[in-house]
């Protein structure tokens, strides 16, 4: 119901597939809780906010929607191709949400079960990749012993630095890495934060998201509106680690009341309601301007039209819609909180403490007053040579075939 969710495996996927490997993927989304969302509708009728993250900034029709669908549906197993890519998606049906050693188990037998229904109509993989070792890559570890597949793990989870997953869990994590015959990490600093906890040792390869080639193919523009206004652009999911309420104060600090300057924010969430209320209390309601979610393909006229992007988060492991702006040739307002540190820098943008209105003020005015100059063609090229689809999904095949090989490969 998330219509983004997993587009980084998905951009992925679809890049290894140009390159002429045959990708096939097992999607299994959390199961929604008929339970919860009864709960999270009342709340929402007697005014109160609700928590059930599942259906976050979801409207009182659509969650009526997905109650009956969840209710009616006769099967929770769809087939689906999509540019060349066979996928498989499973959805648990479910009364009530259940424990993590639930959940675990379920994720497993549901693994083990699209990797039946994959083999029965698509024949054996060479290889297993699962995305983030939390779920998918305990469950990647015992079905590589059953089926004797090798598998590999890319890690981009907040969890560790949000300390979300329970200790007790750690050690299976820490298998999930050691039977893995590579580990990857989208950034230095989430490998420092596994390292720290002792979860993954020396068994990785660094390497970053990739660029859509929506984003990639976009020529880098100034705006693509001649005008006199100024415009600051955040797209992201309306949750408290994304910042925006530190946004929004530091917007109103330095720009409240000036007509011609505005800030245009992306997304959808369960903060949507108490960002507006928050705006109003600022005076800033008439600047600020909440697009709800849309397309990549509106994304992408968003930034083009846009001055400057900003991403205030609390805690990042990379930051992919940075490096989409980037590719736009758009100067970038990033936080040290874990991703964006490894390239957002001077030559393409201003660095900040997390959680810091006035850095962040300051930040926005410098480009707003071009204390800061940046040459757009120069940002546009450092994406690409970075970031690029081709160079990251040739790594990946290369890393395939050496483990398909059983070739070591230098860390």
């Amino acid at each position: 119901y998330a219509e983004l969710a997993g587009i980084f495996q998905y951009d992925q996927a679809l890049a290894l597939s140009k390159e002429g490997i045959k990708v096939g993927v097992i999607s299994i989304a959390p199961p929604i809780a008929i339970k919860s969302i009864l709960y999270a509708l009342f709340r929402r009728l007697t005014g109160r906010r609700h928590y059930y993250k599942l259906i976050e900034g979801k409207s009182f029709f659509e969650i009526i929607f997905i109650l009956l669908k969840e209710s009616l549906s006769r099967s929770n197993i769809k087939y689906e191709k999509k540019s060349n890519i066979d996928i498989i998606r499973i959805r648990k049906r479910a009364w009530a949400d259940v424990q993590y050693d639930e959940q675990i188990r379920n994720f497993k037998k549901a693994l083990f079960k699209g990797y039946q229904l994959y083999f029965d109509r698509y024949n054996s993989p060479n290889l297993i990749h699962a995305h983030n070792a939390w779920f998918a890559g305990m469950a990647a570890q015992e079905l590589s012993g059953k089926v004797q597949i090798p598998y590999c793990i890319t890690e981009h989870s907040t969890f560790y630095a949000r300390n979300l997953i329970p200790e007790k869990y750690y050690d299976a994590i820490r298998l999930a890495f050691k039977d893995s015959k590579l580990n990857i990490v989208v950034s230095p600093s989430l490998r420092n934060i596994l390292q720290a906890k002792t979860i993954l040792k020396d068994n990785f390869i660094y390497l970053p998201n990739m660029l859509d080639p929506i984003f990639e193919n976009a020529l880098p523009q100034e705006k693509l509106q001649a005008d006199s206004s100024y415009t600051f652009l955040n797209v992201a999911e309306l949750t408290y680690k994304k910042g925006h309420a530190v946004l929004l104060n530091a917007f109103a600090r330095k720009f409240a009341h000036h007509k011609n300057i505005h800030l245009r924010i992306v997304g959808a969430g369960d903060n949507l309601e108490e960002l507006k209320v928050l705006a109003n209390q600022l005076n800033i309601t008439e600047q600020v301007t909440f697009l709800g979610a849309v397309s990549r393909a509106e994304v992408l006229v968003q930034m083009q039209k846009a001055d400057v992007f900003v991403l205030p988060s609390l805690y990042e492991t990379f930051g992919v819609v940075l490096i989409e702006a980037m590719a736009c040739g758009k100067p970038v307002i990033a936080t040290i909180c874990g991703g964006p540190e490894t390239f957002a820098n001077e030559n393409n943008g201003i660095l900040i403490e997390a959680n810091n209105i006035q850095q962040l003020s300051e930040a926005m005015e410098g480009m707003f007053t071009k204390k800061y100059q940046f040459d757009a063609v120069a940002i546009k090229a450092f994406a690409l040579e970075h970031f690029g689809s081709k160079k990251i999904s040739l790594a990946l095949k290369q890393f395939y075939t050496h483990i398909i090989k059983k070739e070591v490969i230098e860390q």
